[in-house]
Parts: C-alpha cells; sequence; structure tokens
C-alpha cells in the first residue's frame, strides 16, 4: 500500500497556532466546527482534567494540522463508569481519507482504568456521517441536547423576585457555592466539576457571571462568554429549592443585556432535550431550536 498522505503524532504546546488555524479553516467549510482563538485555546489547555492536552494527537500534512483527537480521562464515575472524553475533528477537506479512523485506534490504546470503562463523545446532529461511524463502533446515543439561538435585539429588564438579589461574581466563597450550584445542576451530566475546572470556565475570554442570592447564600448562576466572536450562554442553573421564583429568567436576562452592550450578533446555548422547563424559559425570552446534538457512550 502507498503510505498514508498525512502524519499523526502527540500534540506539543508549539502547535497551539497551528491548532487555531486548523478550527478557522475548518469552519469556514463547515459552521458545526467551532473557531477557537489563542487565548481561548489556553484557557482550555489549562483545565486540571486536560493535563495540558497530554493525551492529545493532531493528524499533520506537512505543518498543516489537518485532524485533532482531543481525549482526557474524566474524574468521578457516571453510572458507575470510569470514562474517557474525546472529540475527534478532521479537516472538511480531509474527510473519508482515513484520518479520522486512524485517530480512533490511538484512541483505544490510551489506558482507562477503573470499573466499567467507558468511551464517550458528543456530535453535531448535522454530522450523520460521524454518527454513522461511531454506531459502526459500537456506541450509543445517552443524551440529546437543543442547539438554540436568540436574534440580536434588546432584552428587558430583570425582574429579580422579592428577598433575591443578583450580583457580579467574585465575593469570597463565591467560588465554592458555584462549584456546589454546579453539581447540583449537572451532577449527572458528563463532565465532574471540580474548583479547577469551574476556574477555567470562568477565565474564558470575554466572560462574565453572576450569582443570584437569598441573603448571603448564593441559590443560582448564569455565566456567559463572547469568545471568538461569538456570543453564547454558557451556563444557567437555580437550586432546586428556590426554582420556580423567576431567578432564572432574571439571572438569563442579565446575562442577554450583558452580551448585547459588548458587541452585536446571535446569541447562542444548548439544553438537554430531557428539560422541557429549560426550553419553555429559552422560547419564551425569544430563543428558537436550530439543531442538535448527540452524546455517545461505548464500553471499552
Amino acid at each position: 500500500m502507498p503510505p498514508l498522505p498525512f502524519a499523526i503524532r502527540p500534540y506539543r504546546p508549539a502547535d497551539a497556532r497551528a491548532v487555531c488555524a486548523f478550527f478557522a479553516s475548518a469552519h469556514r467549510r463547515d459552521h458545526a466546527v467551532g473557531v477557537v482563538d489563542p487565548g481561548q485555546w489556553r484557557v482550555y489547555l489549562s483545565r486540571p482534567s486536560l493535563r495540558g492536552g497530554r493525551d492529545f494527537r493532531v493528524a499533520v500534512e506537512g505543518t498543516r494540522v489537518v485532524g485533532l483527537l482531543v481525549s482526557f480521562p474524566l474524574g468521578g464515575r457516571a453510572r458507575g463508569r470510569t470514562r474517557r472524553h474525546f472529540r475527534i475533528l478532521v479537516h472538511p477537506t480531509r474527510r473519508r481519507r482515513g484520518i479520522g479512523g486512524a485517530l480512533f485506534r490511538l484512541l483505544e490504546a490510551q489506558p482507562l482504568s477503573g470499573p466499567r470503562p467507558t468511551l464517550q463523545t458528543v456530535v453535531p446532529g448535522i454530522w450523520r456521517a460521524a454518527r454513522a461511524f461511531y454506531r459502526r463502533r459500537g456506541f450509543g446515543v445517552v443524551h440529546r441536547e437543543i442547539e438554540m439561538r436568540r436574534a440580536d435585539r434588546p432584552a428587558p429588564p430583570p425582574r429579580v423576585p422579592e428577598g433575591y438579589a443578583v450580583r457580579p461574581f467574585g465575593r469570597p466563597g463565591n467560588p465554592t457555592a458555584w462549584l456546589r450550584l454546579y453539581r447540583e445542576a449537572w451532577g449527572r451530566d458528563l463532565q465532574r466539576f471540580t474548583l479547577g475546572e469551574t476556574w477555567a470556565e470562568r477565565a474564558l475570554p470575554g466572560a462574565r457571571a453572576w450569582l443570584a442570592v437569598r441573603g448571603e447564600r448564593p441559590v443560582g448562576l448564569c455565566l456567559v462568554n463572547r469568545a471568538s466572536g461569538g456570543r453564547c450562554v454558557q451556563s444557567l442553573a437555580v437550586s432546586r429549592a428556590h426554582q420556580g421564583l423567576g431567578l432564572a429568567r432574571a439571572l438569563l436576562r442579565t446575562g442577554l443585556r450583558a452580551l448585547r452592550k459588548s458587541g452585536r450578533g446571535p446569541i447562542h446555548l444548548s439544553t438537554g432535550d430531557d428539560n422541557p422547563g429549560a426550553r419553555r424559559l429559552y422560547e419564551s425570552e425569544r430563543f428558537r431550536a436550530v439543531g442538535k446534538e448527540y452524546a455517545l457512550w461505548r464500553d471499552r
């Protein structure tokens, strides 16, 4: 057989600029691939679970990155499983040439200890070929996310329920409260949050965050960012004991108004398709569903 026209090697810090160029070039041909600027990439790699990209792999043609494997073990367990999260991205002009399969074979060789080791990934709904790729390798859908978008319109002023306040994140004790709210909202989800992970998310370029409080106790959170020219609501959650009072709407409007002051363009978010209450809230604030993402699992 003739040699493959690409090589695969471990990611190196010096690859950061080429990786960002890969994302930008791929995005121009396939908008399901996000744009990542150097600052955002640096903050992303600072997450403790990623270990500086130790398990990442890049497929290259000369000095050009044409494929990327993002891979890292997750802390904790979900449904009694230890998990390795990964994503495989191949440049749209280089798909169906064996790059994805080669990256996947390297993924399967990476270690994952503990009970019921599991591989997990997330795939945009429009990537039908990618979903078929994973189905052939034994993956099944375990969760669906609805992608939503809001046109560039002013948001009404937030109406904070009596006895509560919404204030910017940053006071002593806020990081621990943020982690508590994350774990309550997403404890069963695909990622186990730690203080390091929450700080990394808060450090995203253009990120702003608020807490809803009753007295001095935080009971809700909202994080928005405008990295890489895009604008999104990254996180929104309210403690179960304080839901149904309008706090989520007040936090959301606070974030939307801050994003509009920072620039123009649509605002994006995602929510689980098993959370109809959240979807009703977003639709009432003029978000509309524009697509889906699928979370896939497979035992090792």
